[in-house]
């Protein structure tokens, strides 16, 4: 069973109504949504009586509930005295992180709240860096690692869809099959002269043919915006788009390929308490967030 998912529920339980408890934890609502059905699907049966007033738990919640809420707290409470110590923590964090992960400054601003003591820098670029040369302690890398100099540990991987405006798709509609799309203006992501950008869709492999490439994603997602084009967006830069409804998902069955994503950090040194700690932070922000 999901330790964090479980602790979102009795959260929710006790504050008796899912926007309560999502705010009370810092939890996006639909986060919190999902996590809860996600366990109610694990256990096989309805933790939860969602109403208009709140919610109310079930035979089988109320069960769940007495059975491991002081589990959870005793949990809560080891949490809490280790954190207590960590929180002691002095010194400087020196990150590396690409252009178009502006959202990695909440997890840096929730990392800074737990860890009041600790100064970040953050070096924002796609360029390959030698971490020990360039004073870096964490990387935060897209793609296959291609080095053996370098620890890394594996973050939720970045799922990636086609997303169109729904002005293009009024003047132009949309494609019929992954295989129509080469009658369409196109735009996505820019590797570098000499590694292409593959496209699976389906059983579809292709390098498409793009009106606009860039090696920035919030430039992509203007464009997109923009009603100029198709164009290849990660999930987490196009969702509030998607939700206010400037952007439509296209072949939303048919994801392209996700892209590999590393925190790394040198592999001759032994990784700091400040290093491990951040590490750790990520590991469950993350968590929280994306599952």
């Amino acid at each position: 069973m999901d330790l964090n998912a479980l602790r979102l529920f009795i959260a929710t339980a006790q504050a008796g109504s899912l926007s309560k408890a999502a705010e009370k934890i810092g939890v996006p609502l639909p986060t919190l949504s999902r996590r809860l059905t996600e366990l109610e699907n694990e256990l096989k049966t309805q933790l939860l009586d969602r109403g208009r007033k709140g919610v109310r738990l079930t035979t089988s919640g109320q069960r769940l509930f007495d059975q491991t809420f002081y589990n959870i707290e005793a949990l809560l409470e080891a949490e809490r005295n280790v954190k207590s110590d960590l929180q002691n923590l002095h010194g400087k964090l020196r990150l590396s992180l690409p252009p178009n992960f502006e959202f990695w400054g909440e997890l840096i601003i929730a990392f800074q709240q737990a860890y009041p003591n600790i100064d970040v820098s953050c070096h924002y670029t796609d360029m390959l860096l030698d971490l020990t040369q360039d004073q870096i302690d964490v990387a935060l890398r897209i793609g296959e690692l291609y080095t053996d100099k370098v620890r890394a540990k594996k973050c939720p991987n970045i799922r990636h869809y086609l997303y169109a405006s729904p002005e293009f798709i009024e003047r132009f509609g949309t494609p019929s099959a992954p295989n129509a799309l080469a009658e369409y203006a196109l735009a996505g992501w820019h590797f570098s002269r000499s590694m292409a950008n593959f496209w699976h869709l389906a059983d579809e492999k292709f390098v498409p043919e793009l009106r606009f490439s860039a090696n920035n994603f919030n430039v992509l997602c203007d464009y997109a915006l923009a009603g100029m084009a198709i164009t290849e967006l990660p999930e987490f830069i196009a969702r509030p788009h998607l939700e206010s409804g400037r952007l439509v998902k296209i072949f939303a069955e048919y994801p392209l390929l996700d892209l590999n994503v590393h925190l790394i950090y040198a592999a001759h040194r032994h990784p700091s308490t400040i290093v491990r700690a951040y590490l750790a932070f990520c590991e469950s922000w993350l968590q929280t967030r994306f599952k």
